[in-house]
């Protein structure tokens, strides 16, 4: 999902001329000097209590029945965001996309306008078929970022999934070794940390 919408914002902001486009463009730099956790509570919050434009939280004033929903705990988390282009490291695959599609030949889009096709066509027939590269290349590090990714899951993923749950245990059971490490004695430490590495102890 992320790598096809982020084509179409980048197809957008690159190759046509619009008002407030250099400020759109400041603000996806902004989006890439940001670190992920400086949106995270936001974000949580959004997503505990969604609402679109305010509208489920003007019903809820008016009638006293709220129908925000909660999607923490849900993969729609991960959905919503991609689909809307501000998902994880969006802004630079959206970057990676604008800066190919400068290096595209105009003549190849007022060639297909000639022929009577308009931008949604010109991008599906004409821009996607000669932008492989920047497809296998964003494809590539999307699939790398949110196969490493492990905050996000962990913060959004509440209930009873394995990642949100295995990262959740870590700090308990680094802290349990180290009690018992303390017992036994600084001798026994390495020991005992060496025989978790190789499976003696498990979790």
């Amino acid at each position: 999902i992320e790598v096809f919408v982020c084509a179409v914002y980048a197809y957008g902001l690159s190759r046509f001329k619009f008002r407030f486009q250099k400020a759109l463009v400041f603000v996806l730099v902004l989006t890439i000097l940001l670190p992920d956790v400086m949106l995270m509570l936001p974000r949580m919050i959004n997503f505990k209590q969604l609402d679109f434009l305010g509208i489920l939280g003007l019903v809820n004033r008016l009638t006293g029945k709220d129908l925000r929903l909660n999607i923490l705990g849900t993969p729609f988390t991960f959905y919503l965001p991609s689909l809307f282009g501000v998902g994880l490291k969006s802004g630079i695959f959206i970057f990676i996309y604008m800066q190919f599609f400068g290096g595209l030949p105009r003549e190849l889009e007022e060639a297909a306008y000639i022929d009577g096709s308009g931008p949604l066509r010109t991008f599906l027939t004409i821009i996607i078929p000669s932008a492989g590269v920047a497809f296998l290349t964003v494809l590539i590090f999307s699939v790398i970022w949110h196969w490493n990714d492990y905050y996000e899951p962990s913060v959004y993923l509440t209930g009873d999934s394995r990642t949100a749950l295995v990262t959740q245990m870590l700090p308990n059971l680094y802290a349990a070794l180290s009690g018992m490490a303390s017992q036994v004695g600084a001798a026994d430490q390495q020991t005992l940390l060496t025989m978790y590495h190789e499976g003696v102890i498990m979790a």
